[in-house]
């Protein structure tokens, strides 16, 4: 996408490449798009992250079978991700996304 800036880019790596580190990441671009000169870049280390976790790995039927009290509020907590999805379950951005406009419609009633 063109900014007033340049191009912003979004990426994603694993644990080998230090994000903390300006020049590491700088050398990473550089390996994918040569001649690029990183002006400023924000990284979130999910893995690291308190509440965040992977993905899950289940048993043909198994998630299924929770399907639609998995969906509903538990007093004030909602939940919402790829796994719980109805169209696009399992490690899918649309399943997020889905079940993320599905939460905040309940957060909206709850309100």
């Amino acid at each position: 996408m063109k900014t007033a800036k340049g191009r912003l880019y979004v990426a994603f790596t694993g644990p080998s490449l230090d994000v903390a580190n300006a020049s590491a990441v700088q050398t990473a671009v550089q390996q994918l798009l040569p001649g690029t000169t990183v002006l400023e870049y924000q990284a979130m280390e999910w893995a690291k992250q308190q509440y965040t976790g992977g993905w899950g790995l289940r048993r043909p039927g198994q998630l299924l079978g929770l399907f639609p009290a998995i969906e509903q509020p538990h007093g004030r907590i909602l939940f919402a991700g790829g796994d719980i999805a109805q169209g696009w379950h399992g490690a899918f951005i649309e399943g997020a996304i889905e079940s993320g406009f599905r939460a905040s419609r309940q957060a909206a009633q709850l309100a």
